[in-house]
């Protein structure tokens, strides 16, 4: 699981870099991203084309005023203990 912030509709470029410099091939990613506004935008959709060998469990898009309930609730829902 990684943590990022909603650049412009998708993740940083270091997370491009980081994405494309280690083998995440048969792994589980679970994205987590921070957002004023924008939701994940693409980020879901551009990890799945720099990603194609691993596998994406349903990420949290979270703003400012998020807290710890809705994110216990998420992780129920994917099935990861918190």
């Amino acid at each position: 699981m990684w943590i990022a912030p909603n650049w412009f509709k998708s993740f940083a470029q270091p997370i491009l870099s980081f994405l494309r410099s280690v083998d995440l091939n048969e792994k589980i990613i679970i994205p987590f991203c921070t957002h004023g506004d924008g939701e994940f935008g693409k980020i879901e959709i551009n990890i799945s084309k720099e990603c194609p060998n691993s596998k994406l469990l349903p990420g949290y898009a979270a703003t400012s005023d998020f807290d710890d309930k809705q994110v216990q609730s998420w992780l129920d829902s994917i099935g990861i203990l918190a």
